[in-house]
């Protein structure tokens, strides 16, 4: 009877356990399907003001989440207002920059002496992609100018010519000693060389060689070029020589040019003239006379001197001569023109000048014959490209003063009051 009893209470229990067991899953199957929370309200931040500490800022909701916690910035703080009145600012000496300003800074942030970058390189030392020089020879021989910075020539030389290679500036020219013997010289970044009696009319730097076109001795015709100090005569072949003229040394490869021309008074000829490597041709194709020559260069086996041709005593046609042929440029009729420099760039032959129209002088540049008028009033006497832009260096006259300038793309710029004129520009972009 006893175990009939349990048996029944064993029965009972188990079926009460499954009965619970059964309720239990039925709640938690309710609650995960029968209830809808998609009303029930979110949380969205609200900030507030700025809160702060001695060295920090940041904005906190009533939640107690934080946001934009950050160092101050400058003094009172550019974000959050605060103001350290224990701070004293010190600047310091170094600039600091970015692509379109400098300023100098406190330790705490705050800046001062913010401007936007001014020339290139800017005098914070910010550069912006190339670096452009721009060097200008004064006819009168006595400086040259440096991005308008006037230089004199050293040792109360006259320098009659520049050639710029990276940061190395160097002149050729000559000087009197204490006997009054004028001495053949150049200088490399101001440090004089010596080369003999003589003059130094002309210069071309290629890698380490200097080359330098001029006389040696008092003779006028002691043409020669020196390469690195050593004297390469360039023979005249004929006598009674009455002057002699230098135009250009240009270097091409391992060759040597050298123009000129020579004058014979017994013959009344003024023979125009080049030496490759020693070796004199003369140029048949240019006139003994109703002539002027002023500038010279060659390019692959091409050779070019550049002036005018006096067609008549009202008439003077700006030309150069390439290989002895002659080319005229555009002018007004019956007008006093000239070319003072010529530049060949790939196929594109540079010349410029001046052209003479109611009684003004007009500065200009010609490319492939066709002309670019600059300044009224004005003479172009030098000229060089670099990439696609032209610069052309001279001078215009206001009412009083003659000023030295120069022309980029057409655009002036003024150097100083100088009457000396222009002998030579050199462009150096990096």
């Amino acid at each position: 009877m006893k175990n009939k009893i349990k048996q029944f209470v064993a029965m009972h229990s188990i079926a009460i356990i499954a009965l619970f067991a059964i309720i239990a899953f039925t709640f938690t199957a309710l609650s995960l399907t029968g209830c809808d929370t998609s009303n029930e309200p979110t949380h969205t931040h609200q900030w507030g003001a700025w809160k702060s500490n001695a060295t920090q800022h940041w904005k906190e909701c009533s939640c107690g989440e934080e946001y934009g916690r950050a160092n101050h910035n400058g003094n009172p703080c550019s974000a959050c207002e605060y103001n350290d009145s224990s701070h004293m600012h010190t600047y310091s000496n170094t600039w600091s920059k970015d692509a379109t300003q400098h300023w100098k800074e406190c330790s705490c942030g705050d800046k001062t002496q913010v401007a936007n970058h001014s020339g290139n390189p800017c005098v914070c030392g910010y550069e912006s992609g190339s670096v452009e020089n721009i060097y200008i020879l004064s006819l009168g021989y006595e400086c040259y100018w440096k991005n308008g910075e006037k230089i004199n020539t050293p040792d109360d030389g006259m320098a009659q010519a520049i050639a710029v290679v990276g940061d190395d500036v160097y002149l050729a020219g000559y000087y009197r000693n204490n006997s009054n013997t004028r001495i053949a010289c150049y200088w490399k970044n101001g440090v004089k060389i010596d080369l003999e009696a003589g003059s130094a009319d002309d210069i071309a730097v290629v890698g380490s060689d200097v080359y330098i076109a001029g006389y040696y001795g008092s003779s006028w015709d002691s043409i020669c070029y020196w390469k690195n100090g050593t004297r390469i005569n360039l023979p005249l072949g004929v006598s009674n020589v009455t002057s002699s003229s230098i135009y250009g040394i240009t270097v091409i490869g391992s060759d040597v040019y050298v123009g000129g021309a020579f004058f014979v008074l017994s013959t009344g000829n003024a023979t125009a003239c080049y030496w490759k490597n020693g070796t004199r041709t003369n140029v048949t194709g240019i006139p003994y006379y109703n002539r002027e020559i002023n500038s010279f260069t060659a390019s692959g086996s091409d050779t070019y001197f550049a002036g005018y041709f006096m067609e008549s005593s009202s008439s003077y046609i700006p030309c150069y001569w390439k290989n002895g042929t002659r080319v005229n440029l555009s002018s007004p009729t019956n007008s006093i023109s000239s070319v003072y420099a010529i530049a060949i760039s790939g196929s594109d032959v540079y010349t410029a000048g001046d052209f003479v129209s109611s009684y003004n002088s007009i500065a200009c540049y010609w490319k492939n014959g066709t002309k670019t008028e600059l300044t009224t009033r004005s003479r172009a006497q030098a000229i060089t490209i670099v990439g696609t832009d032209v610069y052309v260096a001279g001078f215009y006259d206001n009412v009083n003063d003659r000023i030295t300038c120069y022309w980029k793309n057409g655009v002036k710029t003024d150097i100083e009051i100088n009457w000396s004129g222009v002998k030579s520009i050199v462009v150096v972009v990096k």
